[in-house]
């Protein structure tokens, strides 16, 4: 065996690199690990390497072209450099790889918070219950039920998305390895076909990146006054935590960045502020209703863009409510509730001053609660290559307080022999004894 073919075969046993070579810096440093292009030698794209000596060429089936026969020959490998098509894709999954294991650690911060705030919860849970123990075992079985259901359904969802980035990230990486190894000559001899062969595959790994959101990891719980615990015992102690699926989206700029290698970047839509003007609660229906307006802070380029944004707008609403007592500095908003509904489906009203719309949604509040109301506007892009989907700001909070049940007041007159006295009785506007007469 000659030296060069000695040379060759040590070249071939070398490890594989982790990450694909930095094409910029390999071509502004010709002289790396003694890589260089023959300008001498006609293309072909079976020669893998050459003599630094005659310069003749080796295939890659072991026959040597060109160069003289009187050589000694010390082949050098050759370097195939992507097309700017492949080296786009290539980086794009090597950033893509690199944002999968931000997302991870992120997840991973999450559950460690969540366990930390999980533990809190669970020790002022049982301190608060030892002060009324032989009262509230049932309702301390409860709370702490329902922590541990929240903490596994929130555990589950995490550990869901880290596997699933997991996973993502090894696919990733078989794709990236098969990329070098076509790269370097191993596989399709074929430009054309190896650079089909590259992007698909890459394009396949950017398609099934994860579409996941974090989970918001509030995790706490309130206790009211234990005065009012003999009152209220069904509804002492609160766990608070956000419903799983409202957490931040994971964001993939690989994503967008490989799109707009390929494509005209998608058109972000200037979405309008809302502002609640009026609500109002319908006891007999359990409805609430919410005017509200729209304000075009920032007009969009064209008229079009703005009738696009208004056929596919919602409205997120959210609104907790709680007790009213202001003299209880523990009263706060407990019952959560959100809804997204689409703007054409609220109802809308022409003032002189413009539309007003009206947004309407089923809920049981207890009279005498205060409902603390926001709403946002959200875009649903109707094609994700031409427009973003997104959220605007959120509305000023605004507060309704839900009236007390009505009652009826009567003049009695209790007459005997000595005199009369008049009395008032008061019935609640619901009591039978209104229509129940004997």
């Amino acid at each position: 065996m000659t030296q060069g073919m000695q040379e060759l075969q040590a070249m071939a046993e070398m490890p594989e690199m982790d990450e694909m070579p930095d094409m910029n810096s390999m071509q502004e440093r010709p002289d790396v690990g003694e890589v260089e292009e023959n300008p001498g030698m006609p293309s072909s794209s079976n020669l893998i390497a050459k003599c630094k000596l005659c310069g003749a060429g080796l295939s890659n089936n072991g026959c040597i072209e060109g160069g003289s026969s009187q050589c000694n020959h010390q082949f050098v490998a050759m370097v195939i450099y992507p097309t700017p098509k492949e080296n786009h894709w290539i980086r794009m999954i090597i950033q893509n790889k690199s944002e999968n294991i931000s997302h991870h650690g992120k997840f991973e911060q999450d559950l460690q918070e969540l366990m930390q705030k999980k533990e809190q919860a669970l020790e002022d849970t049982i301190a608060h219950f030892k002060k009324v123990r032989g009262m509230v075992d049932a309702r301390e079985t409860a709370m702490l039920d329902g922590i541990r259901q929240q903490f596994a359904a929130r555990e589950a969802a995490i550990e869901g998305n880290m596997a699933s980035l997991v996973h993502h990230r090894k696919q990733n990486d078989e794709t990236k390895e098969s990329a070098e190894s076509l790269l370097q000559g191993s596989g399709n001899p074929n430009a054309q076909g190896r650079e089909a062969v590259i992007v698909g595959s890459c394009q396949t790994i950017m398609n099934t990146t994860p579409d996941i959101k974090y989970i918001d990891t509030e995790f706490r719980c309130t206790f009211r006054s234990l005065d009012e615990l003999h009152q209220k015992i069904d509804n002492f102690g609160q766990i608070h935590t956000r419903p799983i699926g409202c957490g931040r989206k994971c964001e993939f700029k690989s994503q967008s960045d490989a799109v707009v290698g390929e494509h005209a970047p998608a058109k972000k839509i200037s979405l309008p502020m809302l502002r609640i003007s009026k609500t109002a609660y319908d006891d007999e229906q359990k409805e609430m209703k919410v005017v509200f307006r729209l304000l075009f802070e920032q007009k969009n380029e064209s008229k079009q863009l703005d009738a696009l944004c208004l056929q596919h707008l919602r409205v997120k609403m959210m609104c907790e409510s709680g007790a009213g007592d202001d003299d209880d500095e523990k009263a706060g908003y407990d019952d959560a509730h959100s809804e997204v509904i689409p703007l054409d489906r609220c109802l809308t009203v022409q003032t002189k001053n413009g539309s007003n719309y009206v947004l309407s949604f089923k809920k049981i509040f207890a009279p005498g609660t205060n409902v603390n109301i926001r709403i946002q506007p959200c875009f649903v892009s109707p094609d994700d290559k031409k427009y973003k989907s997104g959220e605007g700001v959120l509305s000023a909070s605004q507060t309704h307080k839900v009236e007390l049940e009505k009652s009826v007041k009567f003049a009695v007159e209790l007459q005997s022999d000595q005199k009369k006295e008049q009395q008032t009785v008061s019935i609640v506007e619901s009591s039978k004894a209104l229509t129940d007469f004997v």
